[in-house]
């Protein structure tokens, strides 16, 4: 059996990955949200857009993003992602009253060899923007639970030779501590392995949360490039014919994942509201009685 340790098996990794849907009734998300991911070739700046709702229930979901030559996206909703997983070991992980959000980014199924973002300038920089997420009540994200995920293939990572990677996940959240680290540690999520943790903090790399604490809200992330390098890349050279064009072997997929959860104002106003409301028909049947 190839070294690489396959808690993710590409022929099993969505039966990790997929949950039986979290019961914690959190807010959902209603329609289409939209989906862009920029970045700058020698060209000038490209940007790819599209709208998706949260139907997405594994790879099959993902569609075309506009004229993006090798880029497919999905959303889903309590459904994909780490947290679901952790959840059916430690039910806290998404907590009552909350939801998963999850935005997921692939490779065309019959273009893993070919290059994610042709032509990006060396050392550059891509831009995620996932817009118009709305609800039906306001709602807050939690950046705590921000978490990006990278996969690499099985069979693309076999062909790197001695010294290559031990995980085919990496993961780095965006602050720390991140929420529930010790959970993820214990579902064996983060793993730390062989060339030290398969996971990592974003340090400086922050997402942009836009609208937190409205009824429509998104988020802005830019990275660098290299933060889809495998944490255990050393120099193991990519063999030609698989996509490695700043010199590491690329990703087949990421994804971005967080927690959203009601405003705490929303809840105190539905509260007052039902309050009030009661202490109305309370004294309309004591009005009658009268």
């Amino acid at each position: 059996m190839p070294k690489v340790v396959r808690s993710g098996l590409c022929t099993a990794v969505w039966g990790l990955l997929v949950a039986p849907q979290s019961a914690s009734a959190g807010p959902l998300p209603v329609g289409n949200c939209t989906t862009t991911v920029a970045y700058i070739t020698d060209a000038g700046p490209v940007s790819f857009s599209g709208d998706r709702d949260f139907s997405g229930i594994g790879p099959q979901s993902s569609q075309p993003l506009g004229a993006a030559p090798n880029v497919t996206t999905l959303n889903a909703v309590n459904l994909l992602g780490f947290r679901p997983r952790v959840d059916t070991v430690f039910p806290e992980a998404i907590g009552d009253g909350e939801s998963l959000l999850y935005h997921g980014i692939y490779k065309k199924p019959d273009a893993y060899n070919g290059e994610f973002f042709p032509g990006l300038v060396v050392g550059g920089d891509l831009t995620i923007t996932v817009s118009n997420i709305r609800f039906a009540e306001p709602v807050t994200v939690d950046e705590s639970t921000f978490l990006f995920h990278t996969f690499y293939d099985a069979e693309q990572v076999d062909q790197l030779g001695a010294g290559a990677y031990e995980h085919l996940h990496n993961h780095h959240t965006a602050t720390d501590p991140f929420r529930d680290e010790h959970h993820f540690a214990s579902a064996n999520v983060f793993d730390h392995g062989h060339h030290g943790a398969a996971n990592t903090v974003l340090a400086d790399v922050r997402p942009v949360i836009i609208g937190n604490g409205t009824d429509t809200i998104g988020f802005t992330l830019t990275v660098p490039y290299d933060l889809l390098k495998s944490l255990e890349q050393t120099t193991q050279p990519v063999p030609p014919g698989l996509p490695g064009p700043q010199g590491f072997l690329e990703p087949y997929h990421f994804h971005i994942e967080y927690v959203v959860a009601p405003e705490p104002a929303s809840w105190l106003s539905l509260a007052v509201a039902a309050l009030t409301l009661r202490l109305a028909r309370r004294a309309r049947r004591t009005s009658s009685r009268v």
